[in-house]
């Protein structure tokens, strides 16, 4: 009885630290995406200043392909 309870234990901590752990790493690698895109995409504060709607826009899409992208990367292949 004991040794089931602690392998139901055990099996549980390992799930619980890697589910813990991917979501993690999509934050990371989410976040890492979109700081840097802005400034690839000339998303920039001179844009934002000058055509509201446009950066919005250019922003919205850049979130969009960072979560697409982390998805297909750790999601999807897992």
């Amino acid at each position: 009885m004991m040794k089931s309870v602690s392998s139901f234990c055990l099996s549980y901590c390992i799930k619980w630290f890697i589910s813990f752990y991917v979501n993690y790493l999509q934050l990371r690698i989410y976040s890492c995406l979109v700081k840097s895109a802005p400034k690839k995409k000339n998303a920039t504060e001179n844009l934002k200043a000058t055509d509201m709607l446009a950066w919005v826009q250019a922003m919205n899409n850049i979130a969009n392909r960072a979560t697409e992208i982390v998805n297909s990367e750790l999601i999807y292949t897992a």
